[in-house]
């Protein structure tokens, strides 16, 4: 396996910390569809964006005791009441109090929070999967929930738009691999809704620039996600390539072979690639690329596929950000943009923003 393939695993590239550890089932919302099929058909158009730089953010212990004094209510379903344990690292804080947690990462600009005491007392009854929260609703609870908590921690500049990406469903149940055995019924636990951040028209896909909401199933809040740098020009623009060229880049830079009757792409995504605070590269900007989400399918057993094409193989999943502008911005972070500039895959070390038209 190359060095790309390695490092650009679907989990270990685009995860979002907002699961819960069990099945989930998922929904994109409208908007992400249609911006899917755009991009499908002609990237971003060729257009021309704005490079973004990277504000610093408040800083961890001022964003940890703003949340710790704004959630101390020991009644409300978010809650931080107690003395938790503290332990803080290199890039990390994290408290442990009576049944929740809380993580502030890197400059403040990422957080993470969960009360699980909430999440798996009597206050949580399980549903029907039917019965699940629909889109609409965990959209206006989630969108009700950061205006009146998060706001001033999420700001949104003028050309900015906070918009729902999917909703996501914690889920039990489900079929048993004993013969004869009937079914469990599969019930949800808790239900996420995803937001996402559009610049100036631009969808942003990665890890950044997300926000996630977790509700219980009595529609009260159990935890939330947000990944959210503030960004501001740099002043230079960026040319996107057309679909055209952005497919035979991707093609040269795959990790898998597109062509193979194996290979299966579930996703296509453009926009501004914002990689999220545990991998992004501080000193580098914001620029753009195209998110591709593959399966692909390994044979394991020949003769047992022949018969059973359902059965013999193994899937692997795989996402690949591909840079999209004609020249890619330096990134130390990212192995597409430094093969592209003829750098290799070894460490830049510390420099400057270096931004090309």
């Amino acid at each position: 396996m190359n060095t790309i393939q390695m490092t650009m695993r679907l989990i270990a590239v685009v995860a979002f910390a907002f699961t819960l550890g069990a099945p989930s089932f998922a929904a994109d919302y409208p908007q992400r569809i249609a911006a899917a099929a755009r991009a499908q058909k002609a990237a971003l158009g060729k257009l021309t964006v704005p490079l973004l730089r990277r504000s610093p953010g408040l800083g961890r212990e001022v964003v940890a005791e703003l949340l710790l004094k704004r959630f101390s209510d020991p009644l409300d379903s978010i809650q931080t009441s107690g003395l938790p344990a503290i332990e803080r690292r290199k890039d990390r804080t994290d408290f442990v109090g009576k049944g929740w947690i809380l993580h502030v990462d890197d400059d403040g600009s990422s957080v993470r929070y969960r009360n699980y005491g909430y999440l798996d007392s009597t206050n949580n009854k399980p549903l029907p999967l039917t019965q699940r929260m629909s889109q609409d609703m965990l959209e206006r609870m989630g969108m009700e929930f950061i205006k009146s908590r998060l706001s001033d921690l999420i700001p949104l500049a003028a050309n900015e738009q906070l918009l729902p990406f999917f909703t996501e469903f914690q889920v039990s149940g489900g079929g048993s691999t004993k013969p004869g055995v009937a079914p469990i019924a599969e019930q949800v636990f808790a239900n996420t809704v995803v937001f996402s951040r559009v610049i100036g028209g631009v969808p942003v896909i990665g890890a950044g620039s997300k926000i996630a909401i977790i509700f219980a199933n009595n529609g009260k809040p159990v935890g939330f996600d947000f990944d959210w740098a503030r960004y501001e020009a740099t002043g230079v623009k960026q040319t996107t390539l057309g679909i055209t060229e952005i497919n035979a880049r991707a093609a040269k830079l795959s990790a898998v072979d597109l062509k193979s009757p194996y290979t299966k792409m579930t996703r296509f995504e453009c926009g501004y690639f914002d990689f999220g605070a545990r991998r992004r590269d501080p000193l580098a900007p914001l620029q753009t690329a195209c998110a591709m989400h593959v399966h692909k399918k390994e044979i394991v057993d020949a003769d047992l596929f022949a018969k059973d094409p359902a059965s013999g193989h193994t899937i692997a999943a795989y996402m690949q950000a591909i840079p999209l502008g004609s020249r890619p911005a330096v990134d130390s972070k990212w192995p597409e943009a430094r093969l592209l500039l003829g750098m290799g895959l070894e460490q830049l070390g510390t420099r400057p923003i270096n931004v090309h038209n």
